[in-house]
């Protein structure tokens, strides 16, 4: 590690990190953090944002399961709400936005 990056380095708060993020699902269930990280610009520019939840829903309908897996969850956690479905979420989503402007 360089001293720039030493100096830096804060062994409580990685630990601290490590515990809090311990048992976290890793795999799959991490999908959609790494893909949607942004209000805009994530996805290709054929595609608009105003497709995703719609998208996402028409995959939860067809198999909750497999949309669990691969984002339900991983929006779940980011939105810090639980069990909400895909439409839930977009709703949450929506309202946390107007507070913000």
């Amino acid at each position: 590690m360089t001293e720039e990056a030493r100096a830096k380095y804060d062994e409580q708060a990685a630990r601290d990190f490590f515990y809090s993020m311990e048992g976290t699902e890793y795999g799959y269930s991490n999908f959609i953090f790494g893909w949607i990280d942004t209000v805009r610009d994530n996805l290709p520019r054929l595609l608009p944002n105003e497709m995703i939840p719609i998208l996402f829903s028409v995959i939860e309908n067809v198999d909750k399961n497999i949309s669990d897996l691969i984002f339900t969850r991983g929006l779940n956690l980011r939105m810090g709400t639980q069990g909400l479905t895909i439409p839930e979420l977009a709703a949450k989503a929506a309202e946390q936005n107007m507070t913000l402007q």
